[in-house]
This record gives structure tokens, C-alpha cells and sequence, in this order.
């Protein structure tokens, strides 16, 4: 059976409005110096043409390339200030792009969960879900095998840089398989093509580097996107998983005899 198709609805101006409102005025502007403290001021007068910039880009399917350039900061961790691995990247992306993301984000959240997408031994970046439930189920697997008199062995795996490790062309195919209209993929081809990022420390800005990969850093849509792309990792180990993006643990159970 087919999945449900899922195609992009318009945005509506009042939730736009509602999302301008809600900013927090002391975050940092992104690379474009687009102000959250001057959107949320002037929420009322923008929010009109804002959403129709938003509806448009889901028609031409295009995203403003000042929307896809992030800001990199350094946060020195301690140890070493020479080593680059001493420092953990913060990313920046422009205010505009996160409310756009928040309201995409929105309509492909509630479509998964109005039609079962994610499997059940999925706990990551769900309402709902977490590390108690990724616990939970976990702890129920083993005494169940225990009880069965079966051995029971777990696999924690990490991921190192799992957000920089997702392949577009391999995503987009994920998507495709979920039912995302040919419309929809055009746009998600786009919203990864042409990214770049730069670093930005003690008021130096560096030149811009394209990134070919991954989910972008500090997005709104990169948790879910990611939930999509690890989602089959669970349907081929034949439910004996149990995943929170990163780790996640792999635990089959199989026979044994007591003497």
C-alpha cells in the first residue's frame, strides 16, 4: 500500500504573525543583520508580506539564498585554544529562515503523526518521545527476553557528527518514498543546494564555504529531516531497536537453554 501523498498547504498570515510576535528579541541576527528585536517591533506591518514570500517560494520552488548562509561561532570549550577540536561550532541562520522552517516544519510533523511514519522504536524529536520512552522500551525488551529464557545483547552505537553525515541525494529519496510530491522534493533539493557557511569570531568574518552535506546546523527542519533519513534503520533490524537520533541501541533477543 502506497503512503499518504503529503504536498505543502499555504501559509496563513496569523500564524506567521503569531511566530513574529513570539521571537526573542535578544537573539542574534544572522548574516543577512535582519534584526529578531526590529521583526518582532514591526510584526503587524510585515507579517503580510512576509507570508506571501513564504507561499511564493513553495510555487517557483525557490528559497532567497541569503536564507541557506550560516554564521559559524567558535565556542572555546577549554584545553588547548590552538586545537580545533577544543571549540564547539554554533551555528546562525538567519531569523527569516527559522520562522519559514518552524511553519514547513509544522506541516510535515503533523502529517507523520496523523499517518504512523516514524517506527514505534523511534523517540527522537517526536511529541511525546524522548529518552525515557527510548529508556523504557529498552528495559521492557530485555526482561521480556529474560523472561523467555533468551539471551538479550545490545549495541549502543554513536554516531560521531551525525547532523554532517546525512547524504541529500539519499534524504531526498527518503522523502520521495514517504509520498512527498514531486513539488515538495523540488523544494527540498533546493533548501539543501547552495549553502554556505562562514565563520564569524571577534568581528572577523571569514570568506563562505559551501556545505555539500548534512542537515544545516541550528535549523528547525535538521531534527526531523535527520528522524527521516535514520528511520529505516529500525524497519531492517526487524523492531529490535530503539533509537534517539544518536545514540541508538540495536538489542536482538534469541534462544537459550538453562541447565
Amino acid at each position: 500500500m502506497p503512503p499518504p501523498r503529503f504536498s505543502f498547504t499555504q501559509i496563513r498570515t496569523a500564524d506567521v504573525l503569531k511566530e513574529l510576535k513570539n521571537l526573542d528579541p535578544y537573539k542574534s541576527a544572522g548574516l543577512d543583520n535582519l534584526d529578531p528585536f526590529f521583526l518582532k517591533l514591526a510584526a503587524e506591518i510585515v507579517a503580510t508580506p512576509i507570508t506571501s514570500l513564504f507561499n511564493l517560494s513553495f510555487v517557483t520552488p525557490e528559497i532567497p539564498r541569503d536564507w541557506k548562509a550560516a554564521a559559524v561561532i567558535p565556542l572555546f570549550k577549554g584545553g588547548d585554544t590552538l586545537d580545533p577540536n577544543c571549540y564547539r561550532p554554533i551555528s546562525i541562520l538567519p531569523c527569516l529562515s527559522k520562522v519559514f522552517e518552524s511553519q514547513v516544519n509544522k506541516q510535515i510533523t503533523d502529517h507523520f503523526e496523523s499517518h504512523p511514519t516514524f517506527s514505534a522504536m523511534q523517540s527522537g524529536f517526536r511529541a511525546g518521545h524522548g529518552c525515557t520512552s527510548a529508556t523504557l522500551k529498552v528495559l521492557n525488551d530485555i526482561i521480556t527476553a529474560i523472561d523467555k529464557r533468551q539471551y538479550c545483547a545490545a549495541v549502543f552505537i554513536d554516531l560521531a557528527k551525525a547532523f554532517d553525515s546525512v547524504n541529500h541525494r539519499i534524504l531526498i529519496g527518503r522523502l520521495n518514498s514517504l509520498g512527498f510530491s514531486n513539488d515538495c522534493l523540488a523544494w527540498f533539493t533546493n533548501y539543501f543546494s547552495e549553502r554556505v557557511q562562514c565563520v564569524k569570531s571577534e568581528g572577523l568574518l571569514s570568506g563562505p564555504v559551501a556545505v555539500s552535506m548534512g542537515v544545516p546546523q541550528g535549523s528547525i527542519l535538521g531534527p526531523t529531516l535527520f528522524s527521516v533519513y535514520i528511520n529505516d534503520v529500525a524497519l531492517a533490524a526487524a523492531g529490535s531497536t530503539s533509537m534517539r537520533t544518536t545514540p541508538f541501541c540495536i538489542h536482538p533477543a534469541f534462544h537459550w537453554t538453562l541447565c
